[in-house]
């Protein structure tokens, strides 16, 4: 009985061992089916995501301070102590207001005695003229007397040749007649020589003849010894007028002399260094002084440094103030190299400050500095001169923001919003060099099919490429493959790659 017992418990143990088998090796089954087909079903999953349009302008990202549009520093010519200050960092000004007031007891008392000076310097130069001329006019009027008495020389030694000329004329005219009268006395006295038997009377005439003939010849000879002696004088008076020549030419020459030293000292003074003038140059310095002690605003704007205090001795030509025009805000911008020559005056742009958060600023690129900046400004202000490379300036549309905000610009080299695009490393291409994409097409049972899109593609900005033309159109799903798995014609189950959009995507299917 007990052995019958043990064969029937037995028996029952097997059974269970051998069902415990069934039911382990059926379970095991249902589990390696369900995880097939996971696999298969996470194999055949293909990320796709909508095509869409997508804004493609292309910018350059840039960091600067804003500014205002000019700024102005102020400066005095004059060395003096500063008196009030008007002024102080942060304060608005208005052309002409008054901004900063300096000692004029120094200066004022530099041009009483400058002033002083230029009279002394003034008076002595006229009197060092009026000698200048005073001698040139004497000189002029000793030349004339001179040239006056030699000419007068010459005339009356002249005249003297002219005179005795005229006297040997008037005695040769004598002499002439006195010797035809001689000739008829000689042959008046040869026909009345006496003869033989003569009367008284005849005599008498004889007589008359003879002494006629006498005197006559007693005349001519005194005529001849006049006329041997005036031209015994002609060689000296003709002597005194060469003489006389010689002397005037000389005169001439040592007046003109004389005349031309004083004519050339006075001319000669109008080109040397007049002291007077050097004094009043410094004088007109001194007067420019006196008037930039008084410092107004030359523009409105924000004073944005005063670098004086009361009591200060100011050094002529340092800044004492700086004004920024704020009327137009700007923004400086320093520019790679890759970049500067992107860039072109009347670019759009956008600014953004920490303290307009999001807020985007419209402006425009008004100036590029192509040229690496070298200038070295001792009193530059904090920002001024940072831009030490290539360069850029962009308006601000907009007024209400601080001098010395830092800024952030996009300056956009090409601005084109809603352009067609997909990524550059989905674009695939035929034998012949053909652009196209794959898409996935619904089968309506929850899969998909890859479809053949071709393209005409513009511009490539960044990751995207813009598509121009061609088959494909927005809102299409794009599939993302990279390996090349998926072909024209593959089946699969689409998954939208970004997942706050893919119940929308995935309810067509």
């Amino acid at each position: 009985m007990e052995a019958g017992k043990k064969k029937k418990k037995k028996i029952w143990l097997i059974v269970l061992l051998a069902a415990l088998a069934v039911i382990a090796v059926a379970a095991i089954m249902i589990m390696v089916k369900k995880f097939t087909g996971e696999v298969e079903t996470a194999v055949n999953t293909v990320e796709v995501e909508p095509v869409k349009t997508r804004d493609l302008s292309d910018y350059i990202s840039l960091n600067g301070t804003v500014s205002g549009i000019s700024r102005t520093n102020v400066v005095s010519q004059a060395s003096a102590e500063v008196l009030n200050v008007n002024v102080q960092v942060g304060d608005a000004v208005k052309t002409g207001d008054a901004l900063i007031s300096l000692d004029t007891t120094e200066l004022e008392k530099q041009i009483a005695e400058l002033e002083k000076q230029i009279q002394n310097a003034d008076a002595l130069a006229r009197n060092e003229a009026s000698q200048r001329d005073k001698s040139l006019a004497e000189a002029k009027e000793d030349q004339s007397n001179a040239i006056n008495r030699a000419a007068a020389a010459v005339s009356e030694a002249q005249g003297q040749v002219e005179e005795l000329q005229g006297q040997i004329r008037v005695l040769d005219g004598e002499i002439g007649s006195k010797k035809e009268a001689q000739a008829q006395a000689a042959a008046l006295v040869a026909s009345l020589e006496p003869q033989k038997d003569l009367s008284e009377e005849q005599l008498a005439a004889y007589q008359e003849a003879v002494t006629a003939h006498q005197e006559i010849t007693e005349e001519l000879a005194v005529l001849e010894q006049q006329r041997l002696s005036c031209e015994q004088s002609l060689p000296a008076a003709n002597s005194a007028v060469s003489a006389a020549k010689d002397a005037y030419e000389e005169t001439v020459t040592s007046t003109g002399r004389a005349v031309s030293a004083a004519q050339n000292t006075v001319e000669m003074a109008k080109y040397q260094t007049d002291a007077s003038a050097d004094l009043s140059a410094q004088l007109d310095l001194l007067k420019e002084q006196l008037a930039d002690c008084k410092l107004t605003a030359p523009c409105g704007g924000v004073i944005t440094a005063v670098n004086v205090s009361v009591g200060d001795r100011y050094g002529a030509g340092q800044t004492m103030i700086t004004i920024e025009d704020t009327s137009v805000l700007k923004v400086a911008v320093e520019v790679k190299e890759t970049d500067i020559l992107k860039i072109s005056e009347g670019m759009k742009a956008v600014i953004k400050t920490n303290a307009t958060g999001e807020e985007e600023l419209s402006g425009s690129v008004t100036r590029v500095v192509r040229v690496k900046n070298q200038s070295v400004n001792p009193n530059a202000m904090p920002g001024e001169g940072a831009v030490a490379g290539y360069s850029a300036e962009i308006t601000i549309d907009h007024a209400e923001l601080l001098i010395g905000m830092t800024a952030t610009a996009k300056i956009i080299l090409q601005e084109k919003k809603d352009a067609l695009a997909v990524p550059y490393d989905l674009i695939r291409y035929d034998e012949e060099e053909n652009p196209y994409v794959l898409v996935a097409e619904s089968m309506g049972d929850g899969q998909a099919v890859a479809v053949r899109r071709d393209l005409t593609l513009g511009e490539e900005i960044d990751y995207y490429v813009e598509v121009s033309g061609g088959s494909l159109q927005a809102g299409e799903l794009l599939i993302h493959d990279y390996t090349g798995a998926v072909t024209e014609g593959s089946v699969f189950i689409p998954e939208e790659i970004y997942q706050e959009v893919q119940t929308d995507v995935l309810g067509k299917y």
